[in-house]
C-alpha cells in the first residue's frame, strides 16, 4: 500500500491510533521519565496495582470488601497500566476511581506491611488528578478504540471523526 502511495506522490500520514499514542503519551508526559504531576499519579497508581496483583493476600482482600460492599455485584480486578498502551492509563485510573473505597483494604496494616502501605497510599491530590482527567481522555479512549479495532481507517472516516472530537473538546474547553 505504501508503494502505491509513494508512486503517486502521497503522503504517509502512518497508523492513527498510533500516532494518537505518541501524542497522548507525550501530553501526560509518560512517553519519557518527567517530574510532572500526571506521570508521578501514573507511577503511584501502577504501584498501587502492581502490589494489588502480586500479593495474593491484597487481591483476595480487595475481593472479599467488594463482596461484603455490593453482593449482588461480581468482583473487578485492579487494571494494569502497560507502556504500550496509553488507554491502559485510563483504564487504571478509572478502575481505581471505581474502587477507590474497596482500595483503601489495601493499607491495612493486617493486610499490607506498615512500610509498603506507606509507599502505596495515594495522595487526595492523585485521586483528584486522577478523577479530573477521566472525561478528557474519555474521548481519546474512543478514538483509540475505534482506530486500533480497524485494520486500516478510511479517510473518509478519520477526518470526521477528529473533527467532531475537536469541535467537543473545544466547547467543553479543553
Amino acid at each position: 500500500m505504501r508503494e502505491c502511495g509513494s508512486g503517486n506522490g502521497w503522503t504517509d500520514i502512518g497508523c492513527l491510533a498510533h500516532k494518537l499514542h505518541l501524542s497522548v503519551t507525550s501530553a501526560m508526559g509518560i512517553d519519557k521519565v518527567t517530574n510532572t504531576a500526571i506521570s508521578k499519579g501514573v507511577s503511584a497508581a501502577s504501584r498501587l496495582v502492581g502490589h494489588s496483583s502480586h500479593s495474593p493476600m491484597a487481591c483476595g482482600e480487595l475481593e472479599k470488601w467488594q463482596l461484603q460492599t455490593e453482593p449482588d455485584k461480581k468482583p473487578v480486578k485492579l487494571v494494569r497500566y502497560v507502556k504500550t498502551r496509553w488507554n491502559s492509563v485510563f483504564d487504571m485510573f478509572q478502575r481505581l476511581v471505581q474502587l477507590r473505597w474497596p482500595v483503601v483494604v489495601l493499607s491495612d496494616r493486617n493486610v499490607t506491611k506498615l512500610s509498603d502501605a506507606k509507599a502505596l497510599d495515594l495522595k487526595d491530590e492523585h485521586w483528584t488528578m486522577m478523577t479530573d482527567l477521566l472525561p478528557v481522555l474519555q474521548p481519546l479512549q474512543v478514538l483509540t478504540s475505534l482506530y486500533s479495532a480497524a485494520d486500516q481507517p478510511s479517510a473518509s472516516a478519520v477526518y470526521p471523526m477528529l473533527w467532531s472530537f475537536v469541535k467537543v473538546s473545544c466547547s467543553n474547553g479543553y
